[in-house]
């Protein structure tokens, strides 16, 4: 098993930086952010919309999971093969 070098994230006026901790069987993205208050965010120029559960998109959305760190997600869609991205990498995400 390979430990992970998971830096704090970065949070700025403009943007979050963040590292991803974990990707489930789903393909959802799930960061090392917690307690991030937004509406939406520009995430590798795709508006994704800050929702509660799945059910509310079709589309990509971003919400706060189970264990209380904020997670990319899509309704049907592995959003971690969609953005190709893997456990360890780093990420930032802007404010829409």
């Amino acid at each position: 098993m390979k430990d992970l070098d998971i830096k704090y994230p970065r949070i700025e006026k403009d943007y979050v930086e963040c590292t991803i901790i974990y990707i489930d069987n789903f393909g959802n993205i799930i960061t090392n952010i917690r307690d991030v208050k937004f509406n939406k965010i520009i995430f590798m120029d795709k508006e994704i919309k800050f929702l509660k559960t799945y059910s509310e998109s079709e589309d990509f959305l971003v919400l706060i999971g189970s264990h209380g760190f904020l997670e990319i997600v899509a309704n049907k869609k592995n959003a971690a093969e969609f953005f190709n991205l893997k456990t360890g990498d780093r990420i930032r995400f802007y404010y829409a």
